[in-house]
């Protein structure tokens, strides 16, 4: 980011993203636990394990990358790991959901054709109705601010932390990689 407007910019397009990505792991994680559930807690246990890991080695090995081949090498990195493993996850992974009415297609000599309007009234259907309820009721809506404060204030200090530290002590990126990756292992 050159300025404080790219870098608000950059940080709703990351943290779209991150909602949108987790919003969906989170439901194939559920669809598989619903399929397999005498296994659970290795299911989920597997996938926060492996989410920890990643906060632990995340952080390190962004900094090294970044003290070796400059700022921009942990993100071309990482873009490249998320296009790679995105085919692979693609082609690998079974589709868990339940599909939308297939219905005949003139154009494709009768195949099933799934029907995305239908899915998306559907989805935004439940979806306002659910949220809905969650607004009236006052206990949620102070849950909700909670979890905004939290985010707003993780947001935060991924900004300010990097800047205070290279400023009043001199870190630098793998020194911030560390200093990241100890806050996760004390929070695990």
């Amino acid at each position: 980011a050159t300025g404080l407007g790219s870098m608000v910019c950059a940080r709703l397009f990351m943290g779209s993203g991150s909602a949108i990505g987790g919003a969906a792991a989170a439901a194939y994680e559920m669809d598989v636990v619903a399929r397999y559930p005498a296994h659970k807690g290795r299911i989920v246990g597997a996938l926060q394990a492996a989410g920890s890991l990643a906060f632990v080695v995340g952080p390190v090995l962004g900094g090294l990358l970044a003290e070796r081949g400059g700022i921009a090498l942990p993100f071309v990195f990482i873009g490249g790991a998320l296009i790679g493993t995105g085919a692979a996850v693609h082609c690998l992974l079974p589709e868990t959901g339940r599909l939308a009415r297939a219905t005949p297609s003139a154009s494709s000599g009768g195949e099933a054709r799934l029907q995305w309007r239908e899915v998306l009234d559907e989805t935004l259907r439940g979806g306002t109705a659910g949220f809905s309820a969650l607004v009236r009721d006052s206990d949620q809506r102070a849950l909700m601010l909670m979890r905004y404060a939290l985010f707003t204030s993780w947001s935060a200090a991924l900004a300010v932390v990097p800047l205070y530290a290279s400023s009043s002590y001199g870190c630098t990126p793998s020194d911030l990689g560390v200093l990241y990756s100890v806050a996760s292992i004390a929070a695990v």
